[in-house]
């Protein structure tokens, strides 16, 4: 007797969460001893042109779109796996930039926070998407009934939309404080 279906969605939703808050953690801990590297400001970068905001949000969202394909593409191939390693990865940089920034310039983090959960609340739920397409596989290829892939399409639609609003939000807090934390 298999577990319902919501209650895979649940653990896959709870594991991936887990691998993106301990990388953040990690990440935001690693930069304890950074604050040689903020005493000194970028002189290079270019000055922000604030009418550019709508062409940002598309650049981004055309960024975002590529990396989520790349998590369900090799994420349904490896179980899930790349998915995690992407998470972790991008929950550790993500958290080692928020940290330094709230050292550097606190109110840039505000503007991180406006938009950066909803990106990755897309990534996580992609991913899980990306896990439960393996699973579906798996059942098929065993010759056993398989939750439909329905769900699967759904939660990449869904991903996809908070994508396009996290791109948005992202473009609003460039085009207000004039930097984005990378």
């Amino acid at each position: 007797m298999s577990a319902p279906r919501g209650c895979l969605w649940s653990a896959l939703v709870a594991l991936n969460l887990a691998v993106l808050l301990f990388a953040f953690g990690a990440g935001w801990s690693s930069s304890a001893n950074v604050d040689e590297l903020l005493d000194s400001p970028r002189t290079d970068a270019a000055p922000y042109a604030p009418q550019a905001a709508a062409g940002d949000a598309w650049n981004i969202l055309v960024l975002n779109r590529r990396a989520l394909g790349w998590i369900v593409v090799f994420g349904t191939v490896s179980g899930g796996g790349y998915g995690l390693l992407q998470l972790g990865v991008h929950g550790h940089a993500i958290g080692y930039s928020l940290s330094a920034a709230s050292r550097a310039a606190p109110s840039a983090v505000w503007y991180v926070l406006s938009y950066a959960p909803l990106e990755f609340a897309a990534f996580v739920m992609g991913n899980c998407a990306a896990q439960m397409a393996a699973y579906c596989g798996c059942n098929w290829l065993r010759a056993r009934p398989t939750p439909e892939l329905r769900n699967v399409l759904l939660a990449v639609g869904c991903s996809l939309l908070a994508l396009a609003v996290a791109a948005g939000l992202e473009a609003h807090a460039i085009q207000r404080f004039g930097i984005a934390v990378q």
